[in-house]
């Protein structure tokens, strides 16, 4: 078995496990223990007991796969309370990470010259939360709407752009659009808004 950076290993022929942090040849490892010291082991000598992404891009047996797809993607999603144009009443605001990254956020909105920010937390990957409930009136008020985010993973990953972007919404846009289904998304309607 070929170990690899980032490899938790335990040690064959005493207590004691650590991090694989550099190859040293292919017989030899370093491994780093949890008071921080670096011990070369004879990589017989090891048990993998949990493998990491690894991170050296100059070490031979790694492929790296991009962690962003295609499909991932951070939706602003305006759910009106009901199908039909003429009976909505209200609307929520949702904001979907439809991504394998974790996504620290912050909605907000701009009143004159300046912002406010209405809500701002972290959404898991493939989650949704609820940025705000409102009436059609909040939309004649305020037209521009500010999404911010930073995405993260809680492991090895490559890093990704911030994103800042800003929606503009009429209200007398929601009246006229039709919902659209989306049951991936898990809303009861929703309206596509280009941005």
């Amino acid at each position: 078995m070929k170990l690899r950076i980032g490899d938790k290993v335990r040690f064959l022929n005493e207590k004691g496990e650590g991090i694989v942090s550099r190859i040293k040849d292919n017989t030899t490892v370093f491994v780093e223990m949890s008071d921080g010291f670096e011990i070369p082991y004879l990589a017989s000598q090891l048990v993998a007991i949990h493998t990491e992404l690894i991170v050296d891009k100059n070490t031979d047996n790694i492929e790296l796969i991009p962690d962003a797809n295609i499909a991932d993607a951070i939706y602003f999603v305006v759910e009106p309370d009901h199908e039909m144009p003429l009976l909505r009443n209200e609307y929520n605001l949702y904001l979907y990470n439809a991504s394998a990254f974790y996504m620290l956020y912050t909605y907000s909105i701009k009143d004159d010259e300046y912002y406010q920010a209405l809500k701002n937390g972290n959404v898991g990957p493939y989650q949704k939360i609820l940025l705000k409930q409102v009436k059609i009136q909040f939309f004649k008020d305020f037209q521009q709407h500010t999404i911010e985010a930073v995405l993260f993973k809680n492991s090895h990953y490559r890093r990704q752009v911030p994103i800042s972007e800003s929606i503009y919404i009429e209200a007398k846009s929601l009246s006229t659009s039709d919902t659209i289904k989306h049951s991936n998304l898990n809303f009861r309607y929703m309206l596509f808004i280009k941005g």
